[in-house]
Formats: C-alpha cells, structure tokens, sequence
C-alpha cells in the first residue's frame, strides 16, 4: 500500500508537453504561411505599381519627343516657305531690273550702234505710222505703243477705204517685235492686234474672218509691225 501510494504521486508530464509544443508550432507555421502569402500579394500589386508607372512616364517622355518633332518640323516648313516668298521677290525685282536693262541697251544700240551691230536707222517720231492702202497696210508701231487714237483710226479707215462689203472680208493680221522682253514684246503685239480687231469688228467684220498670228521673228527697223492683208470671200 505504501509502495502503490508513492507511485500514484509520481505524474508524466511529457505527453502534455509535446501537445503544447505541437499546437505552438502549428500556430507559427499558420502565422508564417499567412504573412508569407500577405507579402506575395503586396509585392505583387508594388509591381504591377511600379509597372504601369514605368509605362505612364514611356508614353510621355514618347508624347514630348513627338511633340518636339512636331514643332522642329512646322518651324523648317515655315522658314522654307519664308526663303521661297524671299527668293521669288529677288526673282521678280532680277527680272524686271534685267528687262529694264536689255531695254535701255536697245535703245543704245539703236541710237548709237554697238560693236558689231550696225546702226539703223532713227524710227519715226510718231509713235504710230500708218503706211499703204487696201489690201496691204501696215501699222507701226513705237516701242511700248499700243493704242491708235482716234485721227489715227480715221486714217485707218481712210486706208481700208469702203466698209459696205465688209461683212465679205477675210482678214489677217500679223504682229512682230521690237521689244527686247520676249514676254512684254508678246503681251504689246497682242493687245496691239486686240485693238485692230475690235475695230474691223465695229467696222462689220465678222470676228470669224479675221486671224490672228505673232511672229516670232523680230522686228528689223526698231518698231514693232502691225500687217493687215485684205480679201473678199467668193
């Protein structure tokens, strides 16, 4: 009995031991495993953060380099188009000082003579002669002479004599130069032509019976030349 008693008093406190030791590392592998996934997730949505950040300042630095580009190219365009405007008027003023030029040298020459050029000899004063009688008459002209005033019509008409058949006539007209601009001595002949025109039509030609033509070989008294060939329809 004594011996039972001793025994009985004697308790094992291993198995209870374990069990707590188990239920704590139970506890801490849960709180791990928790923090670890918790961790995962921010570091993920930091990444995605940063990776979209990443990608916002891309698209902009790109939306500034084509933006820069942009206003390089409008400020190129527009300095081109500043130097073409520029270029033109320097063409336009070479022009005109290059006409007024060739110009003053044919009157030199005309009046003078040049080397080589023999002198001619002086126009008429008038600045427009009318010379022959239906059905060859010739108009000439001074240099820049365009328009025939009216004692000038009236002589025309004298020249061509009657206008009861004109409505009959065929007439050609036939210009040639003495300006020493191509363009300006083409743009004289046909305002000169222009002018004789009308006046056969006022006249009772008929604007079908009358042709036209600029020759483009130059004049050989200094004037420009008007001819006006005349004939009846059969």
């Amino acid at each position: 009995m004594a011996g039972g008693s001793a025994s009985s008093r004697e308790q094992n406190f291993w198995p209870g031991f374990v069990d707590a030791l188990t239920n704590v590392v139970l506890v801490m592998v849960f709180v791990v495993v928790v923090f670890a996934i918790s961790m995962f997730g921010s570091m993920l949505k930091i990444s995605k953060a940063k990776v979209a950040q990443g990608i916002a300042q891309q698209v902009e630095q790109q939306q500034a380099q084509v933006e820069a580009l942009t206003r390089e190219v409008r400020a190129q365009a527009q300095s081109d188009h500043e130097k073409a405007e520029h270029l033109q008027e320097e063409n336009r003023q070479l022009t005109a000082d290059l006409s007024a030029a060739q110009q003053a040298l044919s009157l030199v020459k005309l009046a003078e003579g040049g080397a080589g050029v023999p002198v001619r000899e002086a126009a008429p004063k008038s600045p427009v002669v009318i010379s022959g009688r239906a059905p060859a008459l010739d108009v000439s002209y001074a240099l820049g002479v365009t328009t025939l005033e009216k004692k000038l019509m009236d002589a025309l008409d004298g020249a061509f004599g009657n206008f009861g058949t004109a409505g009959q006539w065929q007439v050609s007209l036939q210009a040639t130069m003495a300006e020493p601009s191509p363009s300006e001595a083409r743009r004289l002949a046909f305002y000169r032509l222009a002018v004789l025109r009308d006046h056969l039509v006022s006249k009772g030609v008929a604007p079908s019976h009358i042709e036209t033509l600029i020759l483009n070989a130059p004049s050989t008294d200094g004037r420009s030349h008007v001819a006006i060939r005349l004939r009846k329809q059969p």
